[in-house]
């Protein structure tokens, strides 16, 4: 399984809990995405690889691939035979929802290969429920009960039964409320950008400009551990350790104190 990093913490373990071999390899060049380490990666892996994707908003550093990288990453995946896992956590949070969806209605009218993890936790406002879905794009109808089967099986493995409370209030908001939904996304997505743009200007340095260009309630500043060390204890800012921050859990009201926070560490 090819990985770009930076990638999501928890993919690692969850391919290493599977016994998947990972190859990981970086798809931020310069401060934007590119292919061309995960196409060197397609190049070196013997037999038929897997690559695991984000869709839209991608965690941690909010930036994402351009429609035209979308359409040569589908190019790449067929030309050498290789299966795409699509993490589809956030859509709704980039723009509308079937715009996000691109990369998935892509693969399937390239005939890609793809099995596809959404998440409802986010953009329907009920994480505890752990509501989702896994789908896959099949190149045939044997392949098709192949893969029903096996997610049968591991659904069965899992629990006996799915639980069906979060299932039903996504029907519900899909069937009653569409129109709501989206309203409340665009000012989400709304919110998100003014928070981006406004730490952006606010912070004044060249070294954060793309860092904060992206999508989504991501963004991955480029802060070095020492600097990390010192906003956590000088000023009270809490990172990750690889810079990660929450931009949805900023207040807008607040952002103006964390960049003066991070501008006393880190001086222009």
């Amino acid at each position: 399984m090819i990985l770009p990093t930076p990638a999501w913490g928890n993919h690692v373990d969850l391919c290493r809990g599977a016994e998947v071999e990972l190859r990981s390899t970086e798809y931020i060049l310069n401060g934007t995405p590119t292919l061309e380490h995960i196409h060197d990666a397609l190049q070196k892996t013997r037999g038929q690889a897997a690559v695991l994707l984000q869709v839209g908003g991608q965690n941690p550093t909010g930036l994402d691939f351009t429609r035209q990288q979308w359409e040569e990453m589908a190019s790449l995946l067929e030309e050498y035979n290789a299966i795409a896992f699509l993490d589809f956590a956030y859509q709704g949070f980039v723009s509308e929802p079937e715009q996000d969806a691109f990369p998935v209605e892509l693969f399937s009218q390239k005939n890609v290969e793809a099995f596809i993890a959404w998440s409802a936790s986010k953009n329907h406002s009920i994480y505890g429920y752990r509501t989702g879905l896994a789908a896959a794009i099949a190149p045939d109808e044997s392949t098709r009960h192949i893969i029903e089967g096996h997610y049968s099986d591991i659904s069965s493995e899992l629990q006996s039964a799915a639980p069906t409370p979060g299932q039903a209030l996504v029907a519900i908001v899909q069937q009653r409320l569409q129109a709501e939904w989206r309203s409340e996304l665009r000012n989400i997505r709304s919110l998100l950008t003014a928070k981006r743009q406004l730490l952006k200007e606010l912070l004044g340095m060249d070294r954060f400009v793309a860092a904060l260009q992206g999508n989504g309630l991501f963004a991955r500043l480029p802060i070095s551990q020492q600097e990390i060390e010192r906003l956590r204890h000088e000023q009270k800012v809490f990172l990750l350790d690889d810079g990660r921050i929450n931009i949805a859990g900023v207040p807008l009201s607040r952002i103006p104190e964390l960049a003066e926070k991070i501008r006393r560490v880190i001086p222009s």
